[in-house]
């Protein structure tokens, strides 16, 4: 995770420790184009002949950064507006950069949002300690708000579980059941397209035939 435009913040140790406490595991660079913090820390972690993608907000840096790991400017970028600081959306076309070392940078347009399509796998990977705690839990079906006995509860009371990374984890799982009860739900359309084609040619072949009939 690269925390961008560090010179821009008051305090990117505390963001890093919030990041760290949000998704344990996941490695934290507080970066700064302008200073040049973190890109040395950013290029040791690169390996050659690998292709490495930057998603991220529009405006984030993703393209300057790009730029800064290859010592040129490759990719065209935009000062930030002068009202609110903010990055402006510049990338409109997915690009992949071949930088000197050997790597392979792809920039990518400004994302809104990223749906968690076919991900269960990543999520229960990305959440692993809080389904372990989840398993401890009295009841199996626990909502995980006020039920006594509640493990997740527990933790987040003694501070070993932070509020926002378990409601990020239930928002995470409640886009997934809606995204497989949609893909259920087309499928059923397309199989009740499929057999309404087939009583559709059926009827047609039957008629067909009795014409040919009559006909003789």
């Amino acid at each position: 995770l690269l925390l961008t435009k560090s010179d821009l913040c008051q305090d990117s140790a505390a963001k890093k420790e919030e990041a760290a406490r949000n998704m344990p595991g996941l490695k934290s660079i507080v970066m700064s184009i302008k200073t040049g913090e973190g890109i040395e820390e950013l290029k040791s972690m690169l390996e050659l002949g690998k292709t490495y993608a930057f998603a991220g907000s529009s405006g984030v840096g993703k393209s300057s950064l790009i730029n800064a790991l290859a010592g040129e400017a490759l990719l065209y970028s935009t000062p930030v507006r002068e009202k609110d600081q903010k990055g402006r959306h510049t990338t409109v076309a997915r690009e992949i950069i071949i930088v000197k070392p050997g790597w392979l940078l792809l920039d990518t347009p400004g994302m809104r949002e990223m749906a968690p399509w076919d991900a269960e796998d990543g999520v229960n990977l990305s959440f692993a300690d809080v389904e372990e705690i989840i398993l401890k839990c009295r009841f199996s079906d626990c909502t995980h708000t006020s039920e006594k006995g509640c493990a997740v509860r527990d933790a987040i009371q003694e501070g070993a579980l932070d509020e926002k990374r378990l409601q990020s984890y239930i928002k995470l799982i409640k886009e997934q059941e809606y995204l497989a009860r949609k893909k259920n739900t087309a499928a059923a359309v397309l199989e009740k397209q499929k057999w309404k084609t087939i009583h559709k040619n059926i009827r047609k072949m039957t008629q067909d035939r009795e014409r040919r009939r009559f006909e003789d």
